[in-house]
This record gives structure tokens, C-alpha cells and sequence, in this order.
């Protein structure tokens, strides 16, 4: 597979990843849903403010979701899940969170607004949607002002509000649920990293979570006085854990549910994309471009093999010269086909 065809194929495979979760958790689509990993839905939103310039699409029903739906998000955790991506998706989020503000009258969203606008870069005004062939696409019509004020392009947003009420009964859902269980803090978030673990201690806990490890500790604490989550010591740590068989009983979990760190398998696939997006003169022949996949293994490789995704990259090492190319497309490749 050439460089080209693969970095196709790469976005076509993340945007057939984003509609199936989105799917899942009520966007409209023939696309068969999400049935095997757990949504994480600040991830998801995360990384769809890069890849939804691809698909217009999909940008505008995830606006029309989070209008419906943004109560069940937490915006601590949404911030902590941002500083996995870089400044592309904090200034789109910024203007996403602006327009719920402004359009929608969503004030929850206020403290993104806010966030975002002091990580703010300043860049060109450009247009917000791009083809398949990484051209812009021209805006039709009127800008939307809120767009603009952010510096993006495009035409008025003009939502259908065809979106679907949340199935809790889907497993992938899971987190959604237990956020309208336990309500949209870090107990939620804690116990659905309990369900599919072994147990681990708060600092662990708190990285995989994304909260701040004080918060994590005191959640901990407080469920393991309710007798709900177990602690043992083990040497100078303390490992929190609960009885699965009841829960997942009680939850009914599909046994054959995974539980994986999004923010950090999105991430990876969105820095490797960028790369090849924004620096195309850098995979122009098989020998730069296997320089420059050996340069994106060294940060994309370790997020991956740390997200929780049952795959292996040892070979990457051993490979020299042009050779890394095509070896580092089918491990990519791997993993795409693992989530799709």
C-alpha cells in the first residue's frame, strides 16, 4: 500500500470508527454501531473536532447531539481528555462550546468557552471543512459568525435535530448509564474502569480515568466505607477492587466488552494523520517517509501499547532502513481493523 492510499485509507477507517460510537449513542446512520470497546464520549468528542472537517456531516449531528445530550458530559474530564490533542482540536472545541453557548443557550458549556480561549493559537482564518483530497472546502452562502470569531469558515449552522434518545440498554453505553446512575462525576467514571479491571490503586485509576488524583482517592475511599469496593494492601499501596460477577450481573455487561483509554488510542491516530496531512513533503519517497514513520512510532507507538489494545509493535525495532514503511502500515492497519 502506498503512502497515499494509506493515509486514505486511515482516515476512512477513523471517520467509519467515529460513526459507528457516534451511532451508538443515538446519531443516525446505516453504519453498524459500536458493540465491542465502551464509549468514552469526551474522547469521542475530542478527536472528532479534527476528523469531523472531513465530514460535515457528522461535525453538525455531533453539535445537534451535544445540545441534546451535553448534561451527561463532564467538563473536568473533557479538559484533562483535551491535553492529549494538540492546538487544532482545542480552538474547534472552543468554537463548538461557543455556539452551544451563544446559538443553543447551553451555559454549561461556558467554562470550554473559557478554557479554550486561554489555550488558544492564533492562526489565519481558514475553512473549517475539508474533502477526502485535503482541499478546502468553499463556503456557500453566509459564515457563521460564532465560526468565525474562531477563525474557521463555513456556512450558517443549521441544525436538523434528528437525534435519537441514548439506548442505556446498548453495553457500549455503559459509562452514559452509570453517569445517570451515579450522576456525571468521577464516581460514574471510577466504577466503569472498576468493571473491567483487576483493581489498581488511586494514582492508576486517576491517570486511566482522567481526574484529578484527589478526587479519585477521596471516591475511592468513600465506596470502599460503603463496602461496594474492596481494599487490600500490598506493600505500601493500596489496590481498589470489586466483586465483577454481581456487577456485571447487575449491569448486564456483555462479557465480550472491552474497555480501552480512547483519549489515548484517538490521539495517537490523530497525530499520525496530522502528519501526514500537514507535512506531506516528508513522506514524498519510501526512505523519508520511513524516517518519518520511525519519528511518529516513537510517541504513537508507546499511547497505543498503554491504551489497553491487545497489540504488539516489537518488530517495529528490529527493522531498518525502507523497510520500516510497509511494516509500520500493517501494524497501524492491526489496529484499525482491531477497533473497526
Amino acid at each position: 500500500m502506498s503512502v497515499k492510499k494509506f493515509r486514505e485509507y486511515l482516515l476512512d477507517s477513523v471517520l467509519n470508527i467515529l460513526w459507528k460510537q457516534w451511532s451508538a449513542v443515538g446519531l443516525y446512520s446505516n453504519l453498524e454501531q459500536e458493540n465491542k470497546f465502551l464509549v468514552d464520549p469526551e474522547s469521542l468528542l475530542c478527536v472528532s473536532c479534527f476528523f469531523g472537517r472531513f465530514d460535515h456531516r457528522l461535525f453538525d449531528e455531533v453539535i445537534s447531539w451535544l445540545s441534546e445530550n451535553g448534561h451527561l458530559l463532564n467538563i473536568d474530564r473533557l479538559k484533562n481528555v483535551l491535553r492529549f490533542f494538540v492546538n487544532s482540536e482545542t480552538n474547534i472545541l472552543g468554537t463548538v462550546a461557543d455556539y452551544l453557548v451563544q446559538k443553543e443557550h447551553k451555559r454549561k458549556w461556558d467554562r470550554v468557552v473559557r478554557f479554550c480561549e486561554k489555550k488558544k493559537k492564533e492562526e489565519k482564518t481558514q475553512n473549517l471543512f475539508i474533502n477526502k483530497n485535503l482541499v478546502a472546502v468553499p463556503v456557500v452562502g453566509k459564515s457563521d459568525p460564532v465560526f468565525l470569531r474562531w477563525g474557521f469558515r463555513r456556512n450558517e449552522v443549521n441544525l436538523r435535530g434528528r437525534i435519537q434518545k441514548i439506548d442505556f440498554e446498548k453495553p457500549c453505553n455503559l459509562l452514559l448509564k452509570l453517569r445517570s446512575f451515579f450522576g456525571v462525576n468521577a464516581r460514574a467514571d471510577i466504577y466503569a474502569f472498576l468493571l473491567f479491571s483487576e483493581g489498581d490503586n488511586s494514582l492508576q485509576i486517576s491517570q486511566k480515568v482522567h481526574f484529578n488524583q484527589r478526587n479519585v482517592y477521596q471516591v475511592l475511599n468513600d465506596m470502599h466505607k460503603s463496602g461496594l469496593v474492596v481494599k487490600k494492601r500490598i506493600g505500601k499501596r493500596s489496590l481498589y477492587t470489586i466483586d465483577h460477577s454481581s456487577w456485571i450481573n447487575f449491569f448486564k455487561i456483555d462479557k465480550e466488552l472491552s474497555y480501552i483509554i480512547w483519549a489515548k488510542v484517538f490521539s495517537a491516530l490523530s497525530y499520525l494523520c496530522k502528519s501526514m496531512i500537514y507535512q506531506p513533503e516528508k513522506f514524498e519517497d519510501t526512505y523519508l517517509a520511513s524516517s518519518e514513520f520511525r519519528k511518529i512510532s516513537e510517541k504513537f507507538v508507546p499511547e497505543i501499547e498503554t491504551s489497553g489494545l491487545k497489540i504488539q509493535s516489537s518488530h517495529l525495532e528490529k527493522l531498518m532502513g525502507e523497510s520500516y514503511t510497509p511494516q509500520f502500515i500493517e501494524y497501524v492497519k492491526n489496529i484499525l481493523h482491531q477497533l473497526i
